[in-house]
């Protein structure tokens, strides 16, 4: 195992990249990519995931939670969150965090405000120094402002 190689794979799987895009960019299975990094990290004890730089997350009532609640990671929220495939859920929370365009269901932001025990309002205001961009706002829209029929 070529150890500097997973240890891209690492660095790119905690920017968001999937396993698939991660082996498609080295020529490898997303099975190999996952492998490889589960027996590194075995290898050096490690836990799956290094801690979250919160200073990315773009909204502010996300950023109070997870810098107060040291119990609950980044990838455990998404995880319970979204449900499924935990790498995926992960990235889809992460693009949230920074603000980029993620479909939200009515049921999902009901989840989120449950699980920090925050207001919509609270958990998506932005905070000092970002402003909205049009994805961002059509995201609080479609979630927020009711339809008229």
């Amino acid at each position: 195992m070529n150890i500097g190689r997973v240890a891209e794979y690492i660095v790119l799987h905690n920017q968001g990249k999937t396993y698939e895009e991660i082996g498609e960019q080295f020529g490898v299975t997303k099975q190999e990519v996952s492998r490889a990094i589960k027996v590194l990290e075995s290898k050096l004890n490690a836990s799956s995931r290094k801690r979250y730089d919160i200073e990315k997350i773009v909204y502010r009532g996300f950023y109070i939670f997870f810098e107060c609640v040291d119990s609950v990671t980044v990838n455990k929220f998404a995880k319970e969150l979204f449900g499924g495939n935990s790498g995926a859920a992960y990235n889809k929370f992460d693009k949230l965090l920074k603000g980029q365009n993620v479909h939200l269901t009515i049921s999902t932001c009901e989840r989120m405000i449950k699980m920090t025990g925050m207001t919509f309002e609270e958990l998506f205001e932005l905070r000092d120094g970002y402003e909205y961009s049009q994805n961002m706002m059509r995201v609080v829209k479609t979630v927020y402002e009711p339809k008229n029929h």
